[in-house]
């Protein structure tokens, strides 16, 4: 549906364009005949060709965005198998904040023999009192770990009819989905929305790798 708005709008860009530049002129002709003799200068179908590559592009940019926001949107009504919600080898307090606060739960990395515990900035002060008076490090990230397993979950997808996918991962220190790829170019363009959005990253690689 929103590529026949977006075609809607750049036909209406089109026309009050070329109304515009069509008005100016016939506001300067002095005589009828003049006025049937009208053309576009040279200079104003250059303008209406940037006019139009420009509209063009757009709407491919955001055609493609809306299709890979749907996909995401449909793979995350999926059931997402939340590996830390079923790991019993998890500490207490991992578990806790994983399955109390599921929404701004960040994930874990350990670091100098400590695990930190990642939350989004908007985790509650609950969450925030409940870590501090437990003395438990934590660090503030962008993404939920539900968000990074929604990411991954249709790139998975998507491997099993594109080429170009070598290996997936969650890198939960850096917060981003990692896929390891002989095609960055292709994957790049692909999913250019998540990679400027920083929630994932394609590495280069000449070789068959894999990621947990």
């Amino acid at each position: 549906m929103i590529k026949y708005y977006v075609l809607f709008a750049i036909a209406i860009v089109l026309c009050v364009t070329y109304a515009l530049l069509y008005g100016s002129r016939l506001n300067k002709s002095k005589d009828h005949d003049q006025k049937k003799r009208l053309r576009l200068a040279p200079r104003q179908f250059i303008a209406l060709v940037l006019i139009v590559s420009l509209s063009l592009g757009l709407s491919s940019a955001l055609y493609d965005r809306f299709n890979l926001e749907k996909e995401l949107i449909e793979s995350g009504t999926d059931t997402i198998g939340n590996t830390y919600l079923e790991d019993e080898t998890r500490s207490r307090s991992v578990l806790y904040v994983a399955s109390e606060y599921l929404i701004h739960f960040g994930g874990t990395y350990v670091d100098d023999g400590r695990t930190i515990i990642c939350i989004t900035h908007d985790a509650p002060e609950a969450l925030i009192t409940y870590l501090t008076s437990n003395n438990i490090p934590y660090e503030y990230v962008s993404y939920s770990y539900n968000d990074l397993l929604s990411v991954y979950q249709l790139i998975v997808r998507d491997s099993k009819d594109m080429d170009g996918f070598l290996g997936i991962g969650i890198d939960e220190r850096m917060n981003t989905v990692i896929v390891d790829s002989d095609q960055v170019a292709t994957l790049n363009e692909r999913y250019q929305t998540y990679v400027d959005e920083n929630i994932l990253e394609i590495r280069p690689s000449d070789g068959l790798t894999y990621r947990d």
